[in-house]
């Protein structure tokens, strides 16, 4: 089954969060602004299965709690480094940008995915772990769709100047991105949008 994808475009640093919907159930892929999502959800009874993180920094993540306490059961799927940072402000970089706060309050919630394919939360996915912008960074495939957060981002360079940025390994993923993309023809939803 074909899902359609919805992309947010979001205030803090112009991050994108996006929503996969299959009929009346769905799966967000990062969360920035939580008001236009959550008007998404109600307005057309959608249910929340998951949530998919591509890394901790905060204008990926900022919205998470508002999302949670709407559906405080959902759980959030990340790697094993993004968990981390998602409670550590110098991780996610948070204390840049203190006009929006951000402490992560449902640990109880996450779920470490690691590299490969499955089928999680009844959606099936095959997720990459793309370290260089990031060393926590995933990119996740579902079905003819790829979401690289900040792994690849078509339109600008792999920003590489973070404390736990490699450029080397932003070089080495961003080209095996593209490689899957041209290889499998796949739509690219990145992290941010011009």
């Amino acid at each position: 089954m074909d899902e359609i994808v919805t992309a947010f475009h979001n205030r803090l640093l112009q991050s994108c969060s996006y929503l996969i919907a299959r009929r009346d159930c769905c799966w967000l892929v990062d969360c920035g602004d939580a008001e236009p999502i959550k008007d998404r959800l109600t307005g057309n009874a959608l249910a929340l299965k998951g949530i998919f993180l591509t890394h901790c920094h905060h204008d990926h993540v900022y919205g998470l709690n508002d999302i949670l306490d709407l559906n405080p059961h959902v759980p959030v799927f990340c790697s094993k480094l993004t968990a981390m940072g998602l409670g550590d402000a110098k991780m996610n970089l948070s204390y840049i940008t203190p006009e929006y706060p951000f402490a992560f309050k449902y640990e109880q919630n996450v779920h470490i995915l690691c590299q490969g394919k499955r089928e999680v939360a009844g959606l099936q996915i095959e997720a990459l772990s793309t370290p260089g912008h990031s060393d926590d960074c995933m990119t996740y495939i579902v079905g003819n769709n790829i979401f690289t957060g900040d792994s690849y981002i078509p339109f600008a360079r792999v920003f590489t100047k973070w404390p736990r940025s490699d450029k080397r390994l932003a070089f080495e993923n961003e080209h095996k991105l593209k490689e899957i993309i041209l290889k499998n023809k796949l739509n690219v939803y990145c992290g941010h949008w011009q």
